[in-house]
């Protein structure tokens, strides 16, 4: 089967864990036979490229740019990226034939590329991670957004491309959470058939039998981002230290597209604990991150939004690792108070402190949670089990057309 995968961003130039499900997805399935190519955008790159099955030539909007440009440089760069991206999905169809178009990462991109795979009878689907296409029918709604597509449109027809038709629906929807799935209906986007497929992790019997370091190491993986709950895992390191021993430590691995929050915790981490108990580590090769895993005893995850999903749960589960987390959004499809992991309420430092304090202090709870969310890892998401339900189902899309 030949699959066209769209993403915004692609490893290893990407943003999250979004565009690095897609290369796997796109190296699993291209290990078993069926003939795939990326397109993406040229984000991380001084010019558009080629390498491989990957091209790196769509242009990509940034909404953390900073300073923000102007409203009409805004307008004037989605006008040239409507016209320009079009042509060369459209171009790139003609050329590659595919059978099914499988979009991912959209944010940032043109939602009308959809409309036109649509335009162009291909069968395409979605695979859904986060919330970029509530948001988009959420903007939808809205009589300012309405107004500058029109701008976009004319634009874009008097350049002399026929604008993509008005989208009613998507045809075939694949969501990472049953969250996601419930807050794209709600938003109002047209769907006409959907499912939920979990995202799921690799496996290793070898890793997950390890013994586990002290559960006074902690670890935070993910974006330095004030949504994903930094402030709190500091603020939280610094209770325990506080109150109980010294040698609670914090690493936090990651990196940031916001440099002001960035420096922000940087100074929040000297100012409420003491020097070497915290560690920033810069975004590492995901290949690295298991020995970090195996170097520490609880993964924090303290997001203060709705997190789509939470594959950084799934990889700490399969390496050893006690969960201390919020549970919002879709992750809550994976932890279990009191089972799998410990749950606190969002933006509370101090249960967030009585959580980890309770796994330091009890090792009977410690190695119950911990066994726990190996096995939930093992029976629930592995991702020779995604892989297969991805597959299937784009099977079943393509032979729809």
């Amino acid at each position: 089967m030949k699959i066209l995968f769209v993403s915004n961003t692609y490893p290893p130039n990407s943003v999250g864990g979004y565009e690095e499900g897609c290369k796997e997805c796109a190296d699993a399935l291209a290990s078993r036979g069926h003939d795939v190519l990326v397109l993406t955008s040229v984000y991380g790159r001084d010019k558009p490229e080629t390498e491989g099955n990957v091209r790196r030539v769509l242009l990509l909007e940034l909404s953390w740019e900073s300073p923000r440009p102007s409203a009409f440089k805004r307008m004037s760069f989605r006008v040239r990226q409507e016209k320009q991206n079009r042509k060369i999905f459209q171009e790139l169809c003609g050329e590659f034939s595919p059978e099914v178009v499988y979009f991912w990462n959209l944010s940032g991109l043109n939602i009308s590329l959809i409309s036109v795979a649509r335009e162009l009878n291909l069968p395409y689907c979605l695979y859904v991670f986060d919330g970029w296409l509530t948001s988009r029918w959420q903007l939808r709604n809205r009589l300012g957004f309405r107004a500058s597509s029109f701008i976009v449109s004319l634009a874009v027809r008097l350049s002399g491309i026929k604008p993509a038709p008005v989208l009613p629906r998507l045809d075939h929807v694949e969501f990472a959470t049953k969250f996601l799935e419930k807050k794209a209906v709600s938003s109002g986007a047209f769907i006409h058939d959907s499912t939920v497929i979990h995202w799921g992790i690799h496996i290793d019997e070898t890793e997950i039998a390890l013994a586990p370091s002290s559960p006074r190491k902690l670890l935070y993986v993910g974006q330095i981002a004030p949504h994903k709950g930094v402030r709190t895992a500091i603020e939280a390191l610094g209770i325990l230290l506080d109150k109980e021993s010294r040698d609670f430590t914090l690493t936090i691995v990651g990196g940031s597209v916001v440099p002001e929050y960035r420096k922000e915790m940087d100074l929040l981490a000297k100012r409420l604990c003491p020097k070497g108990s915290v560690t920033f580590a810069d975004a590492v090769p995901r290949r690295e991150l298991p020995a970090i895993y195996r170097n520490h005893g609880v993964l924090l995850f303290p997001s203060v939004w709705d997190e789509p999903f939470g594959i950084v749960i799934l990889e700490a589960m399969s390496h050893g690792l006690a969960v201390v987390a919020t549970g919002t959004g879709g992750s809550v499809e994976i932890v279990e108070s009191n089972e799998n992991a410990l749950l606190f309420e969002k933006g509370n430092p101090q249960a967030c402190a009585d959580c980890v304090r309770a796994l330091a202090n009890n090792n009977d709870l410690y190695e119950s949670i911990r066994a726990n969310g190996r096995k939930t890892v093992r029976e629930r998401f592995n991702i020779a089990s995604t892989i297969d339900n991805i597959e299937n189902d784009l099977i079943r899309i393509s032979k729809q057309a």
